[in-house]
């Protein structure tokens, strides 16, 4: 039976992670990732870290412990391990589908002049025609809008063309050097994790020049390297002069994210 006080947590931390994944949700919208790639990629980290997390002293994984940590059955835990419900491959989301088609479908591609410039209605060879092969169910009127929000696409007299960035696209290098900080300021030094505490600072000020920004970040990478040599010789000598475990390691890590 659940108390008041546990109900209360469990809604404070389920709406600390709605929070988050809200303000997480944005960067990966803004990346043309969609609903299921992020659900697929969801599920996979976290079967991974629930194994890790229930591996016996022999490497072995405990199935009782596996299906505790996830709220599957044991039969399903039993499936997964076994190979037999493979984790299907989530299909890619409407807008890389349909840039992709853009690029690459000799109908909508003129050869070493790139993609074709595309009328917006037409039965063939238009916006519309491509939407209809590449977006699936969703109308050609919705998916212009959002392209031409996420700077994809644009409209120049009664065409959708493609923009650099819409024509580069493959990946989004500010979602990977995101999430790639992310997950190195909560990795932790061993498979025992006690507590953990967060530090929040914010410095807002007028956006500088691109020369201004890059001496900026070489500013703020010399006083993070800094920062950790202090907190290090701090940990280590309050150790030294600490009762606890020797063996047992502490990190402090700082992730920085400057955004214009």
């Amino acid at each position: 039976m659940q108390t008041a006080s546990s109900v209360k947590q469990t809604t404070n931390t389920r709406d600390a992670l709605v929070d988050f994944l809200r303000e997480f949700s944005t960067y990966l919208i803004s990346s043309g990732v969609s609903l299921e790639e992020f659900q697929g990629a969801a599920k996979v980290a976290f079967l991974q870290s629930a194994m890790e997390h229930a591996r016996l002293g022999n490497l072995r994984i405990n199935q009782s412990a596996l299906a505790a940590i996830t709220g599957l059955s044991r039969p399903q835990v039993r499936k997964i391990l076994k190979g037999i419900e493979e984790t299907p491959v989530e299909p890619r989301g409407r807008i890389a589908q349909l840039l992709d088609g853009w690029r690459r479908d000799p109908e909508y591609w003129d050869g070493l002049a790139g993609p074709t410039r595309l009328p917006i209605r037409g039965k063939s060879r238009s916006f519309a025609s491509l939407v209809r092969k590449y977006g699936r169910d969703v109308t050609h009127k919705a998916l212009l809008m959002e392209l031409g929000k996420l700077k994809y696409a644009r409209v120049e007299k009664g065409s959708v063309v493609l923009t650099p960035k819409g024509l580069q696209h493959v990946e989004s290098k500010g979602l990977q050097q995101l999430t790639a900080g992310l997950a190195f300021a909560l990795r932790r030094p061993s498979s025992v994790q006690a507590s953990i505490g967060v530090v929040v600072a914010d410095a807002l000020y007028r956006t500088p020049s691109s020369k201004s920004r890059l001496l900026i970040r070489r500013r703020l990478l010399q006083s993070a390297k800094a920062f950790v040599t202090d907190i290090k010789a701090t940990g280590d000598a309050e150790a030294s002069r600490s009762s606890s475990r020797k063996d047992r390691m502490s990190r402090a890590s700082i992730l920085i994210l400057t955004s214009d």
